[in-house]
């Protein structure tokens, strides 16, 4: 975040309450200087306009997924464990900053603009990029089953992953997210762990 001032971080994470409550629809110039209290000149002195404020907040949500990859894949531990830790951050994160779910795991609130759209998808791609690395060489290793594909693998994995931030989202957040990110990762390690190993 070092990039944004103070101000800028403030109006993104309003701008991110206004997404997540009434819609990215309700996220005008108007109703983020209501929610941050001054004026809209005021707004237009720090971003150019509506579509600078969803760049900024995809370039935030860029930088936070790139500071919970960079400590995954620094843990030196075992794929295995890299993937729990995947999990494990991921939704501490996520649970902690909960507005900025509907941006990062809804891509089709930006399909009406190219280029946010792509800008959006390539914060999902490093996740499944670097999950795909991990996986990769957990089966060089032997840790991982290699009867079934990276591809595939890193696939089911993501595919369970965004189910459950879907199912939380869709219950209003009734459930701890962590508590089931935790049950699902071991879950998943079960099925890819090479019993050989």
């Amino acid at each position: 975040m070092a990039r944004f001032s103070d101000r800028q971080k403030e109006i993104i994470n309003e701008a991110l309450k206004l997404i997540a409550n009434n819609g990215i629809q309700n996220l005008t110039i108007k109703n983020l200087s209501k929610a941050v209290n001054f004026s809209e000149p005021a707004i237009y002195r720090h971003f150019a306009d509506k579509k600078d404020i969803l760049m900024s907040i995809i370039t935030y949500l860029t930088i936070c997924e790139k500071s919970i990859l960079k400590k995954v894949q620094a843990s030196g531990v075992s794929a295995l464990d890299q993937i729990d830790n995947f999990f494990a951050e991921h939704f501490h994160q996520i649970a902690s900053e909960r507005n900025s779910t509907v941006m990062k795991y809804s891509e089709a609130l930006l399909q009406h603009d190219p280029k946010l759209s792509k800008a959006i998808i390539s914060v999902m791609h490093l996740s499944r990029d670097t999950l795909s690395e991990i996986i990769e060489a957990g089966q060089k290793a032997g840790e991982i089953r290699t009867d079934i594909s990276t591809k595939q693998l890193t696939i089911v994995i993501m595919g369970a992953f965004r189910f459950l931030m879907a199912s939380w989202q869709q219950s209003n957040f009734a459930f701890d997210l962590e508590v089931e990110g935790k049950k699902q990762a071991e879950a998943i390690r079960k099925m890819i762990h090479n019993q050989g190993h």
